[in-house]
């Protein structure tokens, strides 16, 4: 009997104990959430003010407070509006991998599309130090080295700061290109002090001792070197074009050779044969070639015009990637040639 009182005992200690942290914590997390809410409201405001940044680091804030998926698309659209592509990639990745099925189809696809259009405009920035640093790109604190993995920054020229314990040791201008990736290392190891003989002669008087200049700190070496993360696929547009135009122009003559000669066989069967119905075997085997030609020159006729058009629309794409490879994502196209007793020609799939 003593025992199941001393058991119901603990239960109700325990329940009391639950009951006080819930209620100590609840307004902590209300007032969490009513901050949150508040920075939500004012980051929409200083996007429609066009105050990019500003509304992303609000959101920011916001997702500090209130950790949710949602906010990261707000996030996503402050930095691709100010033109921090890589931020921007980040947070859009983030955003489909943490809302997964709850992210709706039309806005999965929306987003799919942005991440696509800003990649080539993104390059990848590693930091290569010997010791713990603050790592900030245009002002902005990013990392701290050593780093987990190369930095995502949009195209262009940026300032690259590293500091300690609120020293700055390095800031280095750095250009990014898209889809390159760009290492800064720094060498931040002292010379070894040299030690001077001791003079046999007779010392020099002393001099008056006073404060004496501090040595300055050896300049930190710097190296930069880049070197492409993906290669270039308009020399491939451009081969694949003139491969598919040459090859079409190849089945065209073949569908002509073909042609000619089913002409010439039709044109022999007529002498002969006036009345195909009442041919002999010989004569009847002479039309059956005839209509062999006649099928395959059908086929061959249309199918090489389909590739040699489908080698010149690569060949504009080409050209167009070439003029407007800055502002556009990179095109996917698919051409595979359809032959058959009913239908020839070239079938196109992918995305201009």
């Amino acid at each position: 009997m003593m025992k199941t009182d001393r058991n119901r005992t603990s239960l109700w200690v325990g329940f009391k104990v639950a009951f006080v942290v819930a209620c100590i914590t609840a307004p902590s997390r209300q007032v969490d959430a009513d901050e949150a809410r508040a920075l939500h409201k004012k980051g929409v405001a200083l996007f429609r003010e066009e105050r990019y940044q500003e509304a992303a680091e609000t959101f920011q804030k916001a997702y500090e407070l209130r950790p949710t998926w949602k906010l990261l698309y707000n996030i996503g659209q402050c930095e691709a509006a100010a033109k921090h592509y890589g931020l921007a990639l980040e947070s859009f990745e983030a955003y489909l991998v943490e809302g997964g099925d709850d992210v709706p189809v039309e806005r999965q696809e929306s987003v799919a599309a942005e991440i696509r259009r800003i990649k080539p405009l993104v390059g990848t920035l590693d930091v290569v130090a010997d010791g713990v640093f603050s790592l900030s790109v245009d002002g902005r604190m990013r990392a701290t080295t050593p780093l987990k993995g190369p930095l995502r920054v949009a195209a262009g020229t940026h300032e690259v700061a590293l500091s300690r314990d609120g020293e700055s040791v390095l800031k280095e201008t750095v250009h990014i290109a898209g889809g390159i990736t760009t290492t800064v290392r720094m060498d931040t190891a002292e010379p070894t002090p040299t030690v001077e003989p001791t003079p046999t002669a007779e010392p020099a008087p002393l001099k008056e001792e006073g404060p004496q200049p501090k040595p300055s700190p050896p300049s930190p070496a710097v190296s930069i070197e880049a070197k492409p993360e993906i290669q270039d696929t308009r020399s491939a547009l451009r081969t694949g074009g003139w491969v598919a135009v040459g090859s079409g122009a190849a089945i065209l003559a073949g569908g002509v050779i073909t042609g000619a000669l089913a002409l010439g066989k039709n044109n022999e069967l007529a002498d002969a044969c006036p009345d195909k119905d009442q041919c002999d075997a010989q004569h009847k085997g002479l039309a059956d070639e005839a209509d062999a030609l006649a099928v395959a020159t059908d086929i061959l006729l249309p199918l090489g015009g389909a590739v040699a058009i489908g080698g010149a629309v690569l060949l504009i794409i080409h050209y167009r990637r070439g003029n407007q490879r800055n502002d556009q994502s990179a095109s996917q196209l698919t051409v595979a040639p359809v032959a058959g007793p009913d239908l020839s020609g070239i079938a196109f799939s992918g995305r201009f």
